[in-house]
């Protein structure tokens, strides 16, 4: 299967089929931005409320993510509060933007859902190299460096990895 059962979303196994394309498009010199995000203390959700309510925060997430990524892009669930999500052809700045909005959704949809708790999204960012040479596994690791800095820093935001230059100049 190539959905996440819980939140409709395409799944790990959908995300490393798809990730050729975005290499493809990234090598035909088309930014791609691959974002990866997770819910602020989420365990702690979890613990706290039990895991139905922990489903709706990941759905919250999900529904974020369907409303606010074009038909280009794909958004996927990795494993747990981990999604990560390809961007086609936006700048540092418009990547910045898609997280914001991105932030404010997810608010908005825990407020629909009755939720009320303190909690947020933490998202590191890279850019594919543009060069079969840099692989899934070497994106994700760069996204997922940024994405502890963008916790380090206090969480609730993005956060660029360090040697992931912009494509787009």
């Amino acid at each position: 299967s190539m959905t996440d059962p819980l939140t409709g979303l395409p799944n790990r196994r959908a995300f490393e089929t798809h990730f050729p394309q975005a290499q493809g498009l990234a090598e035909r010199h088309h930014p791609v931005a691959l974002v990866m995000l997770d819910i602020d203390h989420f365990k702690g959700v979890n613990d706290r409320f039990g895991h139905g309510v922990g489903d709706q925060v990941l759905l919250a997430l999900a529904q974020s993510l369907k409303t606010l990524t074009r038909r280009a892009d794909l958004a996927a669930r990795l494993a747990g509060d981990e999604f990560a999500v390809l961007l086609t052809d936006l700048d540092t700045a418009g990547v910045q933007a898609w997280y914001t909005r991105l932030a404010d959704h997810f608010v908005s949809e825990l407020a629909a859902f009755g939720l009320d708790l303190q909690t947020g999204l933490s998202a590191g960012q890279t850019w594919l190299a543009g060069s079969s040479a840099d692989t899934l596994n070497d994106a994700l690791m760069r996204a997922d460096r940024a994405l502890y800095q963008a916790k380090a820093r206090g969480r609730g935001q993005l956060a660029l990895a360090a040697d992931s230059e912009n494509p787009a100049g």
